[in-house]
């Protein structure tokens, strides 16, 4: 087994709506080169939970992050005009708590979002990374303080 120390949660940008399955991810990893889907996890709109990945295998899902961690994916991240958005169904949100909750307690580890590893613009100077200064949103939502206390209880 490989030593993993975070979970990363991400969103596929695509609207809530859209209607993709499993196979559909696996089809567009592949057509980027990647030998199956790149998260170990993906959580669908009505709350189930598919494996894509084996945990056993090192993710294809951020970029000097994937050896260590564990890859965690929502459809969705987009709203109706196609901008970034929390577009996480309420018994998304559930499946996702009770996922991240299982993981960080096996591997004790802590969660963050993708774009905790892009880097950002400090565009108002303030020191903290603002809505608007990552070169990219996903999960489109604070993934390391909402679930921060999964890991400190651990």
């Amino acid at each position: 087994m490989r030593w993993i120390n975070k979970i990363i949660v991400h969103c596929t940008s695509n609207k809530a709506t859209c209607k993709l399955t499993m196979q559909d991810f696996i089809k567009m990893h592949l057509e980027r080169g990647f030998s199956t889907v790149g998260y170990h996890y993906i959580i669908f709109p009505d709350g189930r939970v598919e494996q894509g990945r084996p945990v056993r295998m090192i993710g294809a899902h951020c970029l000097g992050q994937n050896n260590h961690s564990i890859g965690v994916a929502y459809v969705g991240g987009l709203d109706p005009h196609g901008k970034p958005a929390d577009t996480r169904t309420p018994v998304q949100k559930q499946a996702m708590l009770e996922l991240l909750t299982k993981l960080s307690t096996k591997y004790h580890c802590p969660i963050y979002g993708h774009r905790d590893f892009l880097r950002w613009y400090d565009k108002n100077g303030n020191g903290v990374r603002d809505n608007g200064e990552c070169l990219k949103d996903c999960p489109c939502f604070d993934a390391h303080s909402e679930y921060k206390m999964l890991y400190q209880k651990g």
